[in-house]
């Protein structure tokens, strides 16, 4: 069995768990409404370089302090010119748990992890596909209406001979 099949498999499951009925308990609190973000991103690859690109996100919090989170970013490879460009396509499954304060900063840190993709768009073959394992660590500090996000955002890209080490840093707005 490879590696990409066995990783997709353990994730799905681990979804799955989660998803039944009576799997997290979710709390009852007017604070716990759905969250969209948007925001830019920086990815480096140890095969194709920088991509400058955009993230979109939805998180559900199923309590106070867990979310679970869909996301979808584009970027691009295009340092080298419009020639050697690659454009990926990067959907992401995240579950978002909150960690405690450790200063009185009106910041809240949280740890991220899951399961994604990189599907580069027409690229003939610069660039590999695959599944990605993410575990990453962000920030949101509040403002009056919405909050900032920063966070990086490691990941493995299960190619199919080797793996790739990814590595987003981003920072957005997350709206109330």
């Amino acid at each position: 069995m490879s590696v990409r099949r066995l990783s997709l498999g353990l994730t799905l499951l681990v979804l799955l768990w989660a998803a039944r009925p009576g799997g997290v308990t979710r709390a009852q609190s007017d604070n716990l409404t759905p969250r969209l973000g948007a925001g830019v991103q920086l990815l480096g690859s140890t095969e194709d370089g920088v991509a400058p690109g955009m993230r979109m996100r939805v998180s559900a919090p199923l309590n106070a302090d867990v979310s679970l989170a869909g996301g979808l970013g584009l970027s691009g490879f295009v340092l080298s010119g419009s020639e050697n460009a690659t454009y990926l396509l990067e959907p992401q499954l995240s579950l978002v748990v909150n960690l405690p304060s450790v200063s009185s900063g009106d910041y809240l840190p949280y740890l991220l992890t899951g399961v994604g993709g990189h599907f580069p768009l027409a690229d003939e073959g610069r660039s590999e596909s695959g599944l990605v394992l993410h575990v990453g660590y962000g920030r949101v500090q509040s403002l009056m209406d919405t909050s900032v996000f920063y966070e990086v955002n490691p990941g493995f890209l299960i190619a199919d001979d080797h793996i790739e080490v990814l590595l987003p840093i981003r920072i957005g707005l997350i709206f109330r």
